[in-house]
Parts: C-alpha cells; structure tokens; sequence
C-alpha cells in the first residue's frame, strides 16, 4: 500500500485546477471572449480547463488566444472531436482489432511492448515507456510516411489527452505523461535514425501546440555515456519545451534518481527497473482489464 509520504511526493506536484483558475481569471475570460464568436467554438467542451492549458504554455492573452483558435480548426479539420471516447484506443498490439491499418504498420515496425502506457493508479499520471533497445528506428523510416506518423499522432495524444483531462476533472488536480526513454545495456546508439528523428520532430513539433500541458517529463532511463554526445547532435530537432523537460537518471544506481519518478508513481508501483518494487513487466494484466493500452 501507499503511504502517506509517497502519496505526498507523488502528488505535489500536480496543482490544484482550481487553483490555477484564480490565478490566471483574468486572462483565460479574456481568451474565452476573444474565441466564443468563432463559429467553431462549443463552449462545453472548451470549458476554462480547456482554455486554461494555453493560457499556461503561451503566458499571453493574445498567444493562447491564437493558440486555442488554431487547435479549434485543427480538431475541425480532422474531426477529432468526433473520435468518441479513446481513453482505451491504445490496446496491445495483440489486441489489433481496435486499431487502424496506418497504426498497425507503425506498431508492427517494432517488437511487441516496445512502447507501453502504464496507468499505475487510475488517480495517479499516466506513464509512457518506451524500449529505445528494441525500437526499430530505421524500419520505421523505411516504412511510414511523414503523413503517417501524423496519422498515428493524432490518434495517440488525443488519447492520452482524454485520459490525463478525465484524471484532472475528476481528481481536481493538473495531470500529465511521464514518458519514460529505456536504453540500458542493450541500446547501440547505431540504431538510431536521423530520418525518423526528423519525421518524429515534425509530428512532435505539431501535436505540442494542440495539446498545451500534456507532457510532464522525459526522463531517459541508465543511458551510456556515448548517448550525451548524440543528445548534443540531435537535441535541436526536439521541441524546446520536450528539451527542457528532459534529464537523464539512473534510479537503480542512484538513490536521489527515484526523486523524479516519484511525481508519478510510488515505489511499490514502479517496475523494479526504474528503482521500484513491481516484479512483473511488462504490465500484461492490462491486456484485460479497463486499463489497458500498448
């Protein structure tokens, strides 16, 4: 069980939505009146929350202004709003008949749980691991298309949207993705493809501005030292605020390195590679429960 100082350092960073809502009146009512003469405003679901988000990452009232407006006619142009309920869209690949025959080919570059969404704790964030060891980079950049990244992004992080903004609403709390980077013994920075770095960068670059306050960390998991350098090469094909957000750990070697994790997740729900005490990964058990994604 979690106790109450686990919970506490899990859970401090997350501030208050209600909180935030008064700091910020005056300008998330200034956006909102700027943006409900747009005829693609629906003032239900850009509630202040939605608004709030913007207000956050473009600080300024004619920034978020312009921001909000841009992802209305993005949602419009893709139809995003009628993708329904995603929060479960993201099964494992051997539960493939949920998905797409463009996110299929993406997941199929890789072997199975390369990519994995954990939900440790339906209250708690959302955890993004990704086995940089088993991603077949250069397979992807032989395969997909840059349209076809942008396909499976848009499907992804409107589902990793949804799921986050239900645990904000409900818990009260401003929620986001910790998305974990595994490298360990295993990763040769040979695999790495410049072109897939680029086609990923663009889809990354875009998807950012339409979902404000999504991500929280980037947090690149016993990583060898050859990789410092390649980050120094290629960091300037990220998004500045993915940069900013990313810090290279090693929990199991180094105590003070479980710090960032633990404003996620608690130690008894983090896999005993991050530092944690789960015995089992990959999360198998959320091939059939409510929980489940890749």
């Amino acid at each position: 069980m979690e106790n109450n100082e686990q919970k506490a350092e899990s859970d401090v960073h997350r501030l208050f939505v209600k909180n935030l809502l008064e700091e910020h009146s005056a300008i998330v009512d200034a956006v909102k009146s700027n943006i409900q003469n747009d005829p693609l405003y629906d003032a239900v679901r850009y509630d202040d929350l939605w608004v709030l988000r913007f207000v956050l990452s473009k600080k300024t009232e004619s920034k978020a202004t312009k921001a909000a407006i841009s992802t209305m006619k993005y949602r419009e142009e893709y139809n995003i709003n009628a993708f329904g309920d995603m929060r479960r869209k993201f099964f494992h690949p051997q539960q493939d008949h949920n998905l797409d025959i463009v996110v299929k080919k993406y997941m199929y570059c890789n072997p199975e749980w390369t990519f994995t969404l954990y939900l440790p704790d339906e209250d708690k964030s959302l955890i993004q691991v990704i086995d940089l060891a088993k991603a077949n980079m250069k397979k992807m950049a032989a395969t997909l298309t840059q349209e076809d990244i942008l396909h499976v992004y848009r499907q992804l992080n409107e589902s990793l949207f949804q799921v986050l903004d239900d645990i904000t609403r409900r818990t009260g709390r401003l929620t986001k993705l910790c998305r974990i980077l595994k490298l360990g013994d295993e990763f040769s920075v040979r695999s790495l493809s410049p072109t897939y770095s680029k086609l990923e960068s663009i889809a990354s670059k875009r998807m950012q501005d339409y979902y404000p306050q999504l991500l929280g960390s980037v947090l690149v998991i016993d990583a060898p030292s050859t990789v410092g350098a390649v980050w120094r090469v290629m960091k300037h094909l990220f998004p500045r605020s993915v940069v900013e957000k990313l810090d290279f750990i090693y929990p199991t070697k180094r105590e003070k390195d479980m710090k960032p994790l633990m404003k996620y997740a608690s130690k008894e729900h983090l896999p005993n590679f991050l530092g944690g005490k789960r015995e089992v990964w990959p999360p198998t058990e959320q091939r059939t429960t409510s929980n489940a994604f890749m």
